[in-house]
């Protein structure tokens, strides 16, 4: 009843800790909803439940620890319903266009939107920053993932091969913001 009375129809569904769109619903109707439920919750012990946004689908890679820095733009362009894991694993059928092509001011605000999120969770490495830009050219943040997919065919290599670091380098940063890291939390007293 929130669900409907909040937030309508078409919704999204999710199990709220899975990554690779594991377990997501697009819900038209009360049936498609309670689906949802039964399907996220075989998945986790908390869902979320999202309104559905008509745009484009935008990611950035964020790489960094107290300094965090983005790669260029990447669009996901399915060719179906949505970005499901069929689509992203077997069919192959959506496009990934690097650079996307949007304005300095639309690529500016997801990159202080991505930069800020990456510090709110007091993130270290790598983080995916997900957007939608919509129609009338709003920027929404749609999540950040922690540990987005890292083969070299993933977005978050690919977005930073076209940033022009390439798979191996990435790696090695990668390996040297954990060092950094971890050699801050040795500094922290752990007796009281």
């Amino acid at each position: 009843d929130q669900v409907e009375a909040k937030l309508g129809y078409p919704c999204f569904v999710k199990p709220a800790n899975l990554g690779s769109s594991v377990g997501i619903s697009k819900c038209r109707n009360r049936e498609e909803l309670d689906q949802a439920f039964e399907l996220a919750f075989q998945y986790d012990r908390k869902i979320v439940v999202e309104e559905s946004v008509i745009g484009r689908e935008i990611e950035l890679g964020v790489l960094g620890n107290d300094e965090p820095v983005c790669s260029v733009a990447g669009e996901i362009a399915p060719k179906k319903d949505f970005y499901d894991y069929k689509a992203k694993y077997e069919d192959g059928d959506t496009d990934l266009i690097i650079p996307a092509s949007l304005t300095e001011d639309e690529y500016e605000t997801m990159r202080i939107m991505a930069v800020k999120a990456f510090q709110a969770i007091d993130g270290s490495g790598l983080v995916r920053a997900d957007f939608f830009l919509t129609n009338e050219g709003r920027v929404l943040i749609n999540e950040v993932n922690t540990m987005p997919g890292f083969t070299p065919f993933s977005m978050f290599p690919l977005l930073w091969k076209q940033s022009g670091v390439e798979y191996a380098e990435l790696i090695e940063k990668l390996v040297a913001l954990a060092i950094e890291r971890h050699e801050e939390k040795q500094q922290i007293k752990h007796t009281f």
